[in-house]
């Protein structure tokens, strides 16, 4: 019996291990300097080659870091014209409906809005959405 307990023991501690092993590492960007210094032992650089490699790492920093400005810009654009569109098909709704019916769907418009704001941090809320 506790040989058994044991045995299972071991093999759920190894599965633990195993999964926890397996999650992928916090990303980390990439430090240019160390970069440049590994590849300098590695590939043996002379200082000239040192100096050309560190103005192509900044370079390409600098042209990552604008990709990465665009995506923010596009995706804010994106976000804004999903409100316009939903605010557009709420007035499309709201022609439709009597004032007893528009009542009670400012009722469900201000219900979801607030369960949203109670909703804890997902995804889109990391990314400014919410």
């Amino acid at each position: 019996m506790k040989r058994t307990t044991l045995i299972s023991l071991v093999i759920a501690s190894t599965v633990a291990c195993g999964w926890a092993l397996a999650q992928p590492a916090p990303r980390e960007r990439p430090d240019p300097e160390a970069h440049l210094q590994n590849l300098s032992v590695i590939l043996e650089l002379s200082p000239q080659q040192q100096a050309q490699l560190r103005n192509m790492l900044e370079a390409k920093r600098e042209e990552l870091e604008a990709r990465r400005e665009i995506g923010r810009e596009a995706r804010e654009q994106r976000r804004e014209a999903r409100r316009a569109d939903r605010e557009a098909f709420e007035e499309q709704i709201a022609a439709i409906l009597d004032a007893e019916q528009q009542a009670k769907f400012d009722a469900m418009k201000a219900e979801r809005r607030a369960q949203r704001e109670r909703r804890p941090a997902g995804r889109g809320a990391q990314r400014g959405e919410g």
